[in-house]
C-alpha cells in the first residue's frame, strides 16, 4: 500500500528535478516496488529514478535510439561538489564544465544531452546545472541501465581542459 501523500511527494521531487512526466504508470509501479524498502524519501526517489531511466531521458533519445551523453570524471565531480561556497561554484571547475559542455554540444550540433556524473554527486550537479545548462539532463551513472543505449560525446576532466583534445581522444561508445 502506498499513500497518496507518498505518491505526491515522489512526483513533486521528480518534477522539481526536471523530469517531464508523460507516462505515470512506470513511475507508480516503481514506487510500489520500492516504498517498503526505502528508509527516506530521497532513497525512494533515487530508486524510482533508476527504474524509470527511459522516462528521465525520453526527450533526449535521437532518431537512431541513442541518448547523447557527456561524462564527468570523478575528479571533476569531486572538484565541483567540494567547493567551499556557492559564490566560488561559478569559478574554475564549474565554469570550465559549463564551457566544455556547451562546446561539445555545439561541435556535435546538438542542443540537449545527458550529463553523466558519479552517483554521489547527482543531486549537487542537478541543482548547479539547472540554471546554467537548462537543456542538459543530469543522470547518475547507475541511472544508465542496460535499457538505455548511450552514445558518449566526450568526457570532462580537470586534467583535460581542452575540449578539442577531449573530443579527439574519446570515441563514441
Amino acid at each position: 500500500p502506498v499513500s497518496l501523500r507518498t505518491l505526491f511527494e515522489v512526483m513533486r521531487h521528480l518534477v522539481d528535478q526536471g523530469v517531464i512526466i508523460r507516462h505515470v504508470r512506470p513511475i507508480l509501479e516503481a514506487v510500489g516496488r520500492h516504498v517498503e524498502h526505502s528508509s527516506s524519501m530521497d532513497r525512494l526517489v533515487a530508486s524510482v529514478r533508476k527504474d524509470v531511466a527511459l522516462v528521465l531521458v525520453s526527450g533526449l533519445v535521437t532518431p537512431d535510439g541513442y541518448v547523447p551523453a557527456i561524462r564527468v570524471s570523478a575528479t571533476m565531480a569531486n572538484a565541483i561538489a567540494h567547493e567551499e561556497s556557492p559564490a566560488k561554484t561559478l569559478e574554475s571547475p564549474m565554469k570550465m564544465l559549463v564551457q566544455q559542455v556547451q562546446a561539445i554540444l555545439k561541435k556535435e550540433g546538438l542542443s540537449k544531452s545527458a550529463l553523466l556524473v558519479p552517483n554521489a554527486h547527482r543531486q549537487v550537479f542537478a541543482v548547479l546545472c539547472r540554471p546554467l545548462l537548462p537543456d542538459v539532463t543530469v543522470l547518475g551513472n547507475d541511472e544508465c541501465s542496460l535499457k538505455l543505449k548511450v552514445r558518449t560525446l566526450g568526457t570532462i576532466d580537470v586534467a583535460e581542459p581542452n575540449v578539442d583534445e577531449i573530443l579527439q581522444t574519446t570515441p563514441y561508445s
